[in-house]
């Protein structure tokens, strides 16, 4: 991600930590290590991966989508507005695509941003995953009648299975996050 003219930085309590500032994905990650601190874009970000960014942190934008990142939530202003009328909004997802390990089971996701696919492996069965969504840390998914919803904390995912069963899923050995 590239970041210009127009950016500027808030830290906690709204005290202001630079007007502009200008720099890569590396200078606006060392910028936002402060607690609360967030990025307002003004004019174009270029979002090369949003899965860099840390999870759960929200990107907005006036009148700009980002391509093939769908936005979480989209508003449109019709009343007294006349341009740059869109706003919207991400919520960056964890890193889950790969090979996970739940109950002996192979759960194999793949990830386009927010949104999952693919099937979970069961002896010689194979299930197909079906509403899955990630929001920051925050994954939920369904295997069959079976609803998931959890948290994903670095190699680890755990949560609920049917609001009161307990489910936990480890990344394979041999795998390291990937994207897609």
């Amino acid at each position: 991600m590239r970041y210009g003219s127009g950016i500027g930085l808030r830290g906690p309590r709204g005290l202001s930590l630079g007007q502009q500032r200008h720099g890569s994905l590396q200078d606006c990650r060392d910028d936002l290590r402060l607690p609360g601190t967030a990025v307002r874009a003004v004019l174009h970000v270029d979002v090369e991966d949003p899965l860099e960014l840390k999870p759960g942190m929200r990107v907005v934008s006036n009148s700009f989508d980002m391509g093939d990142w769908r936005a979480d939530e989209t508003v449109q202003l019709t009343e007294g507005c006349s341009s740059y009328c869109i706003a919207f909004k991400w919520i960056v997802p964890a890193k889950v695509a790969g090979t996970w390990v739940i109950g002996g089971n192979r759960l194999e996701p793949t990830q386009t941003f927010q949104m999952l696919e693919r099937t979970l492996r069961e002896g010689g069965s194979v299930h197909p995953i079906s509403d899955a969504r990630l929001e920051g840390d925050r994954i939920r998914f369904s295997i069959g009648k079976d609803h998931y919803v959890g948290r994903v904390e670095g190699g680890e995912m755990r949560g609920t299975v049917n609001g009161s069963g307990v489910w936990r899923a480890t990344r394979a050995a041999d795998q390291t996050p990937a994207t897609t």
